[in-house]
């Protein structure tokens, strides 16, 4: 995720998109094989590659446009949870060997990143997204590229020219040689010192074009500052809790099946979690979130799910509570960082909100 908010405008969506998909694909078809642990360390490291190349990508496309896109978008990933869990639940009933219930598991897993990527190349040529990209010929088909910040370029040139610039200025004074200098009134020193400030400058200026420190990140980030915050404590909450301690809560019968109380609970929540990614693009619900403020205190409001789930793992069993609990908490999971992702980006001009 950091290498891609750092050199996000550098690489096209297209190519993102493909290299995170390509990556999972390949995880996807080596993962069942895998018998030593550290093989499954670096495909979990490659997994996570991709899956945030693909994801930061799908969310900087869906955020040129309209809402109801990232909607979808949001939709669409609570979705892929509840086909794992079906795929598992599919798999556990079918197929007793965990290495059979594995290879049958993962080559799904692996159709249906194929179908994204079938799926990707139809939509680069669509003609919705043709409204939102600009066309550009090569020699292997059409490409829509990703439209570019202009005013972002025009600084960078303006940047490269001025560094230009000083980079001239120091090999004519160097070329002049010592004679023009003393003409000019400098002696060595002062030709050395201003050499090296020339060069300390230029390092600087791209030091701070590459590190984005030109202040437009910032800029960005202070109108959406709330949606952001109730982004990342959104997930802060549920990444804390789930899968690890929801697949850890006990039944209040003996659950000899193998597992199936986890299974199941975990299948809740992934429902729910669609069923709230989905709620504001069905039914426009959105405005019982009318501010940033108060998607942030929304937020900040599932922090009482924390205690709930650690009383039903610590205290006491009870599997109706435990899985209306279960649903709340992956209901306002979605709901709310949906309607987060949809808003955060129709607060800033249309050329930023890729970064947004």
């Amino acid at each position: 995720m950091a290498l891609n908010l750092w050199g996000g405008d550098r690489v096209l969506i297209w190519w993102r998109l493909h290299v995170g998909f390509w990556l999972l694909l390949f995880v996807m078809l080596l993962a069942p094989f895998m018998t030593h642990a550290g093989w499954f360390i670096f495909l979990a490291a490659i997994a996570g590659i991709g899956d945030a190349t693909a994801q930061m990508a799908t969310y900087a496309l869906s955020g040129h446009f309209p809402p109801i896109y990232t909607g979808a978008v949001m939709s669409g990933n609570g979705c892929a949870g509840v086909i794992v869990s079906l795929l598992r639940v599919i798999t556990k009933l079918t197929i007793r060997s965990n290495k059979h219930s594995a290879i049958v598991f993962f080559a799904l897993a692996a159709a249906f990143v194929l179908l994204c990527l079938v799926a990707l190349w139809f939509m680069a040529r669509s003609r919705t997204v043709s409204v939102h990209y600009r066309e550009h010929p090569a020699r292997d088909g059409r490409r829509f590229q990703f439209m570019r910040d202009e005013e972002h370029q025009r600084d960078h040139h303006d940047t490269d020219d001025h560094v230009a610039t000083r980079d001239v200025d120091v090999d004519e004074l160097d070329d002049d040689g010592s004679a023009a200098a003393q003409a000019r009134g400098y002696n060595s020193t002062d030709s050395d010192r201003h050499e090296s400030q020339a060069e300390a400058r230029s390092l600087s200026v791209r030091l701070r074009h590459c590190l984005r420190l030109d202040g437009k990140a910032f800029q960005i980030f202070s109108k959406i500052k709330w949606y952001c915050m109730a982004v990342f404590y959104v997930f802060v909450v549920t990444l804390f809790m789930f899968p690890g301690v929801i697949s850890e809560l006990p039944s209040q019968y003996s659950d000899s099946e193998g597992g199936w109380f986890a299974v199941l609970l975990i299948c809740t929540f992934n429902v729910f979690d669609f069923i709230g990614r989905s709620l504001p693009s069905w039914c426009r619900m959105r405005l019982l979130f009318s501010s940033a403020h108060a998607t942030a205190k929304a937020s900040a409001a599932r922090t009482v799910f924390v205690p709930l789930l650690l009383l039903l793992l610590f205290a006491f069993s009870a599997d109706v509570l435990a899985y209306w609990v279960v649903a709340m908490f992956a209901l306002t999971n979605g709901y709310t960082a949906t309607i987060a992702m949809m808003q955060a980006p129709q607060l800033v001009p249309q050329r930023d909100k890729k970064l947004a």
